[in-house]
């Protein structure tokens, strides 16, 4: 498994080569006029340039994604071996149309699946919004390792076992990290966003319908109070879609900036039955 930090890239924004002002002195080459053509007209919906785009908010966004969730997942069958995050960026106009999806960071290795991602977000509707606005999310796959086959029958006790003692406290954050987060604030957050995290456990039992299980995960609240980073911690839910959707439902979340000013690890446990 490859390590987020070593592999993280930033892609800058693919644009088109700036034709126009080469195809201006054609004209003038064959003796025509140098006058430029009146640009196409825009659309009403963009026509309104806004330096501070509105957030569009996650709730928006699974709405969105609703019913159409497999069709992001068959992206990731472009290479079933690979594994990580994409960061998507995107813009919606007044008329709720997605345009201009661009990768802000990835840790995976198979380009056909980011371009499947970015054209799978270009379809997305988010219904009229009343001003232009800018949507996010992190698409994850594989963050868990699946269970090994030849796991013994004294492994898969113990695992079990160490399922039925999860019912203390559900939630830890790391005293050494360089910032702080009151544990009762994180849970607020995070009880808060279930939402994110019930449409998981939704489409999860329409693949295995006694589904259940624990999501264990250890994620680094950054210094504006976003998730930087997740990492699993042992999830036992068998269901490994539903573990990568109850990330990505994390990664939408926004926490109280850290006291002290740096970065705070929080492990964060869920329990799906």
């Amino acid at each position: 498994m490859k390590s987020d930090a070593s592999t993280r890239r930033t892609l800058p924004r693919r644009t088109l080569p700036r034709w126009s002002a080469l195809l201006a002195l054609v004209p003038a080459a064959c003796g025509g006029s140098t006058q430029e053509a009146a640009p196409p007209p825009e659309s009403p919906a963009r026509a309104a340039v806004v330096e501070e785009l509105a957030p569009l908010e996650p709730s928006k966004i699974i709405f969105a994604m609703g019913g159409i969730e497999n069709d992001f997942r068959k992206c990731f069958f472009r290479n079933p071996r690979d594994r990580g995050t994409l960061r998507v960026r995107w813009q919606a106009d007044t008329d709720g149309v997605a345009h201009d999806a661009t990768i802000v960071e990835s840790t995976l290795e198979t380009p056909a699946i980011e371009e499947c991602l970015l054209g799978r977000v270009n379809e997305l509707r988010f219904g009229r919004l009343e001003r232009p606005a800018q949507g996010e999310w992190v698409f994850v796959f594989r963050l868990a390792t699946p269970p090994d086959p030849k796991l013994s029958k004294a492994g898969k006790k113990a695992r079990k076992r160490s399922a039925s003692d999860d019912e203390g406290e559900g939630i830890s954050v790391d005293p050494n990290s360089p910032g702080w987060i009151e544990p009762h604030r994180v849970a607020d957050i995070v009880e808060a966003g279930m939402g994110l995290f019930a449409r998981c456990y939704r489409t999860g039992i329409s693949r295995q319908e006694a589904l259940a299980g624990n999501v264990r995960l250890q994620f680094v609240v950054g210094e504006d109070g976003r998730i930087q980073t997740i990492s699993d911690q042992g999830s036992d839910l068998p269901d490994l879609y539903a573990v990568d959707c109850v990330a990505e439902g994390f990664y939408a979340l926004k926490f109280p900036k850290p006291e002290r000013g740096g970065p705070v690890t929080v492990s964060y446990r869920i329990r799906l039955n």
